[in-house]
């Protein structure tokens, strides 16, 4: 590099090699940056080989240990210090560069451009010992797709800072931090970076950061691409983009983009707004944080079927906080949390998420909450499918819906938990879910300890009336619970039989066992009753006649569940056949002959017999189990076709009274078997 030699230095210039030499703050003027630009005056300008000189100590002089300190002024030519091993530090505040500032694998003790402005900051591979201050109003516009600032691969052992920096770059990024190593934390309090096409605004991909990574009210903007790179990125003190932190992208794979990174300490995204309307607003995929996830009051704007906030496959080992969060995606979902974990609570109370696609405004699929699930006073829709989608979630304590408003546009179900499985209680008490396409709620082989339920039926015409006639508005086979609270047995009984899709025994079977387990048998079999008239009209019995012997029991004997009802139809069948005999004692066949007649072994064949014989009769041919051993004297005369016709009819009663008194027994065997302790 051409440059004048020490001796060819102006007097002016030599005192002030004394003085920066000497360790004092050198001020050259008081001018703004702004100012400064506009000024040709030899006052306030210092040549930037000039200074190269003084940090590489070729002034004879041994270099002060404050270091090299100049404000105010007008930095002419290319301040190049690549791979310059300074011994001192470098402050140059509220300067103004005219050219690149280049220190590419340098190293210093310390570095101090806040306030100033220069065209591009070139640090890679740069090693400061101490801290970096580059905000107070920091400014650098790049040119080109290299970045405003390049920190590739630098290590900073102290804090980097960018409170109050202004970054921007009409082709590139505003700041390239790829492979960042920063020991303590980084500062960007206010920090505005406006970058342009995919390789972001900010990067940050694979940085490590051993303090916090703090960007609360920063503005990162990028109209061709990515607002933030961050893949992989490691940070041990906290991830911290809230107070009004703004970020808007315009890029497929995400405005803000965390996949892969690991936060030892909380992510906090209270009150951020993040905005892509091609995209994510916000990508977090197998993302891990040791700490909490933070989005009370957070807006996210995204477009497309990867959602607006993405977290599928992350792991949160605190709480993750989406209290009053809203997401707005018109094209896709609202949130994709498919095999989430978070070890402790997730709040969603008074969160919106609106979403537009064939499968949910929210996305839970096998996600695993360690502490309680709350969605109370949520508000969840999506026109265009399911509102929530839960399969095997699994919450290991409770899980409050209460107050949620869920809509849905799906033949499938607005809220679906195939196969959840929650801890404790699972609560839809004053629940609003709408789905004029199909059922409201889908519970299909869930769990829960405690249910209550049910929730609001909304009908598409509004009618309850006819809600309870056309409509069916649950699914639950396989609905698994220990007991039910908030609603009388009458009550989920009817949303059994009448708002559900169609007939499926386990439902009465679990709350026939939720019954039994609070003592109530004979509430439970008033259930099972109910199941078997329900399978009578929506379930497969098999046939006409199997229908007919169907009704027939239950009226008979009320489907083995009112055993007293088949001792009552057998004491009747009883009555019949002493009527039938009696009827035939008095049916002639020919003179002084009736149907029923002594028989040849009696003392008078042909003669009529008596009413007490001819009742003995009757219950002798219906009753083979009992016989009153009448038959031998008195009996009906088969030889007649009206005999053969009363025979018939005895042995039809035959085997109702069979039947009777097996499904008589058979149900006190039950009754006795479910009541004595052993059972």
């Amino acid at each position: 590099m051409a440059s004048r030699s020490l001796s060819e230095t102006s007097s002016r210039g030599l005192a002030l090699i004394d003085a920066l030499g000497s360790g004092c703050v050198v001020e050259c003027s008081k001018l703004t940056v702004e100012q400064l630009a506009a000024t040709d005056n030899p006052r306030h300008t210092v040549r930037a080989e000039l200074l190269r000189e003084l940090v590489l100590g070729r002034n004879g002089e041994p270099l002060d240990p404050l270091g090299v300190r100049l404000h105010g002024a007008r930095i002419t030519g290319t301040l190049d210090l690549t791979h310059v091993p300074a011994p001192v530090g470098i402050e140059l505040r509220n300067c103004y560069f005219e050219q690149t500032v280049l220190l590419v694998s340098a190293r210093l003790p310390w570095l101090t451009l806040a306030g100033s402005y220069l065209p591009v900051l070139d640090g890679d591979g740069l090693q400061v010992d101490g801290d970096v201050l580059l905000g107070d109003g920091f400014t650098a516009t790049g040119e080109d797709r290299y970045g405003a600032v390049r920190l590739l691969g630098a290590h900073i052992k102290g804090q980097l800072n960018f409170n109050g920096a202004r970054l921007n770059n009409e082709s590139g990024p505003a700041l390239i931090g790829d492979g960042l190593h920063v020991d303590g934390d980084i500062f960007g309090g206010g920090f505005i970076a406006t970058g342009a096409g995919e390789l972001g605004a900010v990067r940050l991909p694979g940085a490590r950061i051993a303090g916090q990574l703090n960007l609360n009210g920063a503005e990162l903007t990028n109209q061709a691409g990515p607002a933030l790179i961050a893949d992989g990125l490691h940070v041990a003190g906290g991830l911290v983009l809230a107070e009004g932190f703004t970020a808007i992208g315009h890029y497929e794979r995400g405005a803000v983009r965390l996949p892969g990174a690991h936060i030892s300490g909380q992510l906090n995204l209270d009150g951020a707004t993040l905005i892509n309307p091609v995209g994510p607003a916000l990508i977090g995929d197998h993302l891990d944080v040791s700490g909490g996830v933070f989005l009370d009051g957070f807006t996210g704007n995204g477009h497309g079927e990867d959602s607006v906030l993405r977290l599928p496959d992350a792991h949160i080992s605190g709480q993750l906080n989406l209290d009053r969060a809203e997401l707005t995606n018109p094209s896709g979902p609202a949130l994709i949390g498919d095999h989430l974990r978070v070890d402790s609570d997730m709040f969603a109370e008074g969160f919106l998420a609106t979403g537009h696609c064939p499968d949910a405004a929210v996305r839970l699929a096998d996600a695993h909450i360690g502490g309680q699930l709350n969605l109370s006073n949520a508000k969840l829709t999506n026109q265009a499918g399911r509102a929530l989608i839960g399969d095997h979630l699994q919450v290991d304590s409770d899980m409050f819906a209460e107050d949620l408003i869920a809509t849905g546009h799906c033949p499938d179900a607005a809220v679906r938990l195939v196969d959840a499985r929650v801890s404790g209680q699972l609560n839809f008490s004053h629940a609003k879910l709408t789905n004029p396409a199909g059922p409201i709620l889908d519970l299909e082989d869930a769990a829960a300890k405690h249910l209550f339920l049910p929730a609001q039926v909304i009908c598409p015409q509004g009618s309850a009336e006819s809600c309870d006639v056309v409509t069916h508005r649950l699914t639950m086979s396989g609905l698994a619970y220990t007991s039910l609270h908030g609603v009388d047995w009458q009550e989920w009984l009817h949303l059994i039989t009448h708002h559900t899709r169609d007939y499926q025994p386990q439902p009465y079977q679990q709350l026939v066992a939720a019954l039994r387990a609070s003592g109530q048998e004979s509430t439970a079999r008033e259930v099972l009753i109910a199941q078997q008239k329900d399978r009578y009209y929506r379930g497969e019995l098999g046939g006409r006649l199997r229908k007919i012997a169907h009704r027939l029991w239950g009226a008979l004997a009320g489907y083995g569940y009112r055993s007293s009802r088949a001792v009552l139809a057998l004491l009747l069948v009883l009555m019949i056949a002493a009527g039938l005999g009696v009827a035939a004692g008095h049916t002639p066949i020919g003179s002084d002959r009736f149907v029923t007649a002594h028989t040849s072994l009696a003392r008078d064949p042909n003669t009529p017999c008596s009413t007490v014989e001819q009742i003995g009769v009757g219950i002798d041919r219906s009753l083979p189990l009992a016989p009153v051993a009448i038959g031998n004297r008195c009996d009906f005369d088969t030889t007649s076709p009206v005999g053969q016709t009363f025979t018939v009819v005895t042995w039809l009663l035959q085997a109702v009274v069979w039947t009777l008194a097996a499904l008589a027994i058979a149900g006190y065997v039950d009754l006795m078997r479910k009541t004595s302790p052993a059972g």
